[in-house]
């Protein structure tokens, strides 16, 4: 049995043991591993129903079509002689993404291909 087989029956046996109502502690005491361990193999099997590691897939960046181009060269021509009063009022909200405060780098896990 390889490494990734005897992960996913760890985790198998750690829900099917809470299901017969063990106890966070004593599942974790009977692997050697921590409880937020079982906890999150437990959350992660309720919540989704596979115990397969989730791989982090970033987003693909929708690719402009030719409308997009053609509404963004009309725009453009209409705007093209504003002055920089009127372009310091403007957001461009599709550009970036930011956001008002830091909380750090923030994950995401989902079922790969899903969004």
């Amino acid at each position: 049995m390889n490494t990734t087989q005897q992960r996913l029956t760890t985790r198998a046996q750690i829900v099917a043991l809470r299901e017969e109502g063990l106890t966070v502690r004593a599942i974790a005491d009977r692997f050697a591993v921590s409880t937020s361990t079982v906890k999150r193999w437990i959350r992660r099997y309720a919540e989704s129903g596979i115990l397969t590691d989730l791989v982090i897939v970033p987003d693909r960046k929708e690719r402009l079509t030719e409308q997009h181009l053609a509404v963004r060269l009309q725009f453009a021509q209409q705007y093209v002689g504003e002055d920089p009063e009127f372009w310091s009022r403007v957001v461009f909200t599709n550009e970036k993404t930011f956001a008002s405060t830091n909380h750090g780098k923030i994950h995401f896990w989902r079922i790969n291909r899903t969004r």
